[in-house]
């Protein structure tokens, strides 16, 4: 069914418009479906043009006129000249306001700022007209009465346009400013975006120059001497590694023998041994650790120590083996962290030691920042794609080809 009812012909014809001529082909619909239900709405706003003229001279007439009645008292004429003056100037300020348009999109609009503009005028105007009609009823109402014609049109007009079911026209003008703000919306994040990128390049080049400077300070002496210092540094750091775990690997076999003894008095050295041998072996200057081995012997042999038959040997075992070597593991130990110690003082001797540590952290300040603009264009980018302008002129489309009795379609500028 089509707009008011009848069934529409099949759509043969189509046409193609620009979205800048949405609004015009919107004109010509509504006009030919004025002319199929009789109404002439450019003649109509003809008439209030030509109503709001007569409308006006009858103002001037009423400026001008004189009274008749010379015998009326000087402050009644100051009352009327208060209240003409008054009636004039608010009357002449609606009428000039008033433009009535031939566009079918903006005469809704228009009707209703109308009735608003009016029923000011009357509120403001009413007290005035009644007093003027004393003194010269002929040219007030006179204006009163085009005033009258003119609100008569407008209600036919606004009458007539609820019959072209209208909403559809403020759904349109809707989707197009929609569009305006998406296409603004779009063009705004663009902008962010390339602002995001501008940054993004001075930041690269503060990386490159910081890189620049790094690769410099790489070429001299005192850098190829820091790196023998960390070659050597990586090497008493394994060898350092190696020895802590033979100390580990003798002190495991003890482990749980030990467990039992502490048990009773928590003694913090043996603590030591339990959890990390080869920091207290380096610590135990004096070795107390063999008093301590010693006495777990006598407890394992009085049977004070319980162990299975096979662990007892093994334990007993190894409580000798380790004895014995107490001495040697803790001197080769110690000579390595010492030389560990050395070898760490001469690289913090090295100004490039700082240097580098100064531009590694620069660098991965640098490199951060570029992660979180990267980070932002990447958000803006994803809030550009889901703003999609052109879904707005598909839905203008589609209620333009339920208005028109040909098929729209609808091409960018």
């Amino acid at each position: 069914m089509g707009l008011f009812g009848w069934k529409k012909p099949k759509k043969e014809e189509e046409k193609t418009i620009k979205i800048s001529e949405i609004e015009d082909f919107l004109n010509d619909v509504l006009y030919k479906k004025s002319e199929s239900i009789n109404i002439d709405m450019h003649h109509a706003v003809k008439q209030i043009i030509e109503l709001k003229k007569d409308a006006l001279n009858a103002l001037e007439q009423l400026e001008t006129t004189e009274l008749q009645n010379k015998n009326i008292p000087s402050r009644h004429i100051q009352i009327m000249e208060g209240n003409r003056k008054n009636y004039i100037e608010y009357t002449k300020n609606f009428l000039h306001s008033l433009n009535p348009t031939k566009k079918y999109t903006e005469l809704e609009e228009f009707c209703q700022t109308f009735f608003e503009s009016i029923d000011i005028l009357n509120e403001k105007t009413q007290k005035n007209y009644f007093i003027l009609k004393e003194f010269m009823a002929h040219e007030v109402n006179l204006v009163a009465e085009k005033l009258s014609q003119i609100e008569k049109i407008v209600t036919r007009i606004s009458s007539n346009l609820q019959d072209l079911n209208l909403d559809k026209i403020d759904e349109i003008k809707g989707l197009l400013k929609k569009r305006e703000d998406e296409i603004s919306s779009r063009k705004e994040i663009e902008k962010e975006i390339n602002e995001h990128k501008d940054e993004i390049n001075k930041i690269k080049e503060k990386k490159e120059k910081t890189e620049k400077e790094l690769n410099k300070l790489k070429k001299t002496t005192d850098f190829s001497s820091l790196g023998e210092f960390e070659k050597e540094k990586e090497k008493t750091d394994n060898e350092l590694k190696e020895k802590n775990d033979q100390i580990s690997k003798n002190f495991s076999k003890l482990k749980k023998a030990l467990k039992k003894y502490n048990h009773a008095i928590n003694d913090k050295l043996v603590n030591k041994y339990i959890e990390n041998p080869g920091e207290a072996l380096s610590e135990d200057k004096h070795l107390e650790i063999k008093k301590v081995l010693n006495d777990l012997k006598k407890q394992i042999d009085t049977g004070k120590i319980s162990l299975k038959n096979k662990d007892r040997e093994k334990t007993i075992s190894a409580i000798g083996k380790t004895s014995e070597l107490l001495k040697d593991l803790q001197k080769e130990l110690n000579e390595i962290k010492n030389s560990s110690e050395k070898i760490s003082q001469k690289i913090k001797a090295s100004s490039s030691f700082w240097k580098i540590r100064e531009f590694d952290a620069n660098l991965a300040r640098i490199n951060g920042e570029i992660k979180d603009k990267e980070k932002e264009i990447n958000y803006a980018k994803d809030k550009h794609d889901s703003i999609n302008p052109m879904l707005n002129i598909y839905k203008i489309k589609n209620i333009l080809n339920e208005l028109s009795e040909i098929k729209v379609n609808i091409k960018e500028e």
